[in-house]
This record gives C-alpha cells, structure tokens and sequence, in this order.
C-alpha cells in the first residue's frame, strides 16, 4: 500500500466471582464536546499530545460510538467502537477539520475531505485513509488500527481534525482499468475523480471531533460467579446467566466471543449465550480431575476445555495443539490462554509453571521461584 502502512488487529445472586471475560465488541461513551464544536487553534510551542479521543455522534446528533487515539512510539493506534450501523464494511477516514455538523448538506461534510497533510495524493494513499470498520449483525462494529501514516502532530491541527464512519464500503480505489465510470466527465476507464477522492464510501453515517486529553479505556468486562450469576461493565452486554438456576456443578470460569460469551462448569458443562454457538462438552464425561479454564477460538465457534490434570478438550474449530494429560506435573493446572492466532495456546500451574503448545510462545515462568501464595489465574499479552 502506497504512502505508508498500518496493521489491522477486521445480574444474578451475589456468590463468589469465578472470571472475568473481556468484552469485545460494544460502544464506550465518554465525556466529548457536543456536535459541531471545533477545537481552538494550537499554539506554536504547544507539545505534541500522546493521547487523543472522538465522541462519534450520528446524523441525528446523538452518541453512537467512541475513538481512542494514542502515540505508540512512531506509529499512531486508532481504536474505534461504534453502533447503529447497517452489517457489513464501512469506510473509516481521518478527515481535515474537526467540524462535525449533523445538519449540514451534506450531513457533516464541514469535516472536510480525508486528511493527507502532504497533499496532491490519491485514495487510498492519503495520510487519514484507515481499513474499514466491519459491523456485526447488532449494528455494533470495534477496529484497532496501527498506522505510521499520520503522526499526534497532524490530528489537532490548527482546524481540527475529525473521523468520520461511512455509510458504504471502500473500495480503495480498486476499480480495473476495463471498467467504464458512468461519470460523463471521466474520459477513460478505470476509478473517475469520485472514486479516487472517497473510494465511493457513501455517505457520512457518523462524525468525531478529535480532542486531545486522556483517553478512556475503549472496553469493559463481564464478572461470572459460582453459581452463573453474570455482572457486567463498561460496554460488556449482557446476553444471559445461570443465576438463580440449578446447576449440577458451579461455574469456573467462562469466555467471550464477539457477541456472546460460555460460561463453564467443573464437570464441563457448557452454557452459551448471544450468539456464542454451543459445540460440545464434557458435561456427561467421567474426569479424572474437574475442568479449571476455557479459552474460545478466534472465530468464536469453538473452544478448549482443561482439566486441573492438564487434559485438554477441544469443540468446533478449536484444534488441539497437545495436552498434559498422563503427565506428572508438581502442581495442579489453574487456567488457560489462547494465542491471537487461535493457533495455540498456554496453560498455568498453581506453581506459576507454564506450558505452551502451537504458535504460543514459552516466555518464562514462575516455577521454581518461591510463592507467598499459589497462582489462581492468567492472561495472554495484548498483541495488535
């Protein structure tokens, strides 16, 4: 890709709180300047902000999504959550002022065109042309983004700047030179004047005045008791729970996909909610030690189980990478993390002994160091 590159990343009774899941996919409303405030000029010797956020409004002037900007040393991450969007893929673009008017004709097209500070570039190749959000059935869409293609000191420019979510996809420009525009002034084939300024994303669906200041945490978490009561936070839904149901077993633990979440039992059992598939289970199995952790598949249409004994179970697409069943280990398993692939994954001993399996890469361990108390749970590092 010219000009640069980026990496894309496309209630219940009071008991005992067993897990936590992070919630993947929903929309995080911050404090933010009402629709159509523009940020005052920056002066000269102003320092160069690290952090920066949008509160996305929609055509009707209502919050519909948030955006975090931070500094990742040369690079710029662009994290945006968004909702009452139609399914499917829409243009995200950094536009030139930090003007957003829902009431303008067109709506916000104050905000100006896409941000390229160099100037003269064609779509995709501008500085602000980011990849595009996708939107799940719910209307709620989520992208992470790393760009070195604009840095802190162009955002809060001297007229602002603003991201803006379109109501189309983009096609990046990528129109065959055999295809004839049906535009009466575009002389030869291939992307017309349109295509090359917009990738023909459409209209502007929704807007955000980038501010600098402190950005809050695009995310939230569920919390999951013993007996399957469910408490969420931030901007984890919530799809269903076990509270107040009889269960043969308590929950230990449970784990998201991108619209639903499992909540498992020691002997197995799956619970699934939201769109979350149910594949499997070791519910009706014999086990020679009860199940301690799960981990879901990237797709979200599979998952692994583990036992205390380091047997691992795999459903749906989940692969099994290898286990430790059979295997003398000197202290009990406790948890489970799947690696970002979906291609492999660690277990944790109380002792604070791992164990990677697939892509999952061994980056040392707790086992052999003295404990003050024994380890009860883990989580993989966040990786764009």
């Amino acid at each position: 890709m010219p000009g640069g590159s980026f990496r894309h990343r496309p209630g219940g009774r009071l008991a005992l709180a067993v897990g936590l899941a992070v919630g993947l996919v929903a929309v995080v409303v911050v404090a933010s300047p009402r629709p159509g405030w523009a940020p005052a000029p920056a002066g000269a010797a102003d320092a160069v902000p690290t952090t920066a956020r949008a509160q996305l409004v929609g055509v009707d002037g209502k919050p519909a999504g948030v955006v975090a900007i931070t500094a990742v040393g040369k690079h710029v991450r662009i994290e945006v959550a968004a909702t009452g969007l139609s399914p499917g893929f829409h243009g995200l673009h950094l536009h030139t002022k930090g003007l957003c008017e829902p009431g303008a004709n067109p709506p916000f097209g104050t905000a100006g065109g896409h941000l390229d500070p160099a100037g003269g570039r064609p779509h995709p190749a501008h500085a602000g042309d980011l990849p595009s959000l996708f939107v799940r059935s719910d209307g709620v869409g989520r992208i992470r983004v790393l760009t070195d293609r604009v840095t802190m000191a162009d955002i809060p420019d001297a007229d602002g700047t603003a991201v803006i979510v379109h109501g189309g996809r983009d096609n990046f420009a990528n129109i065959p030179g055999s295809y004839q525009s049906n535009d009466p002034n575009a002389l030869v084939p291939g992307p017309d004047t349109m295509t090359l300024a917009t990738g023909d994303a459409g209209n502007r669906a929704l807007c955000g005045v980038v501010v600098t200041g402190p950005v809050a945490p695009v995310g939230g978490y569920s919390l999951v008791a013993t007996d399957g009561g469910l408490f969420t936070y931030g901007d984890a839904e919530f799809r269903g729970g076990r509270g107040g149901q009889p269960l043969a077993r308590p929950i230990i633990g449970m784990a998201a996909t991108g619209g639903g979440y499992y909540l498992v039992a020691s002997d197995g059992g799956i619970f699934a909610y939201g769109d979350a598939p149910f594949v499997g289970s070791t519910g009706a199995l014999k086990l020679n030690q009860p199940i301690v952790g799960m981990a879901a598949t990237q797709s979200g249409q599979g998952y692994w189980l583990v036992a205390a004994d380091g047997g691992v179970f795999n459903f749906g697409d989940a692969v099994l990478y290898g286990s430790l069943g059979g295997t003398k280990l000197n202290a009990r398993i406790v948890a489970m993390a799947a690696t970002t692939t979906g291609e492999g994954y660690w277990l944790f001993a109380s002792d604070g002994g791992v164990f990677a399996f697939g892509d999952a890469a061994f980056t040392g361990s707790a086992g052999g160091t003295k404990l003050n108390a024994p380890i009860i749970g883990a989580a993989r590092g966040s990786l764009l």
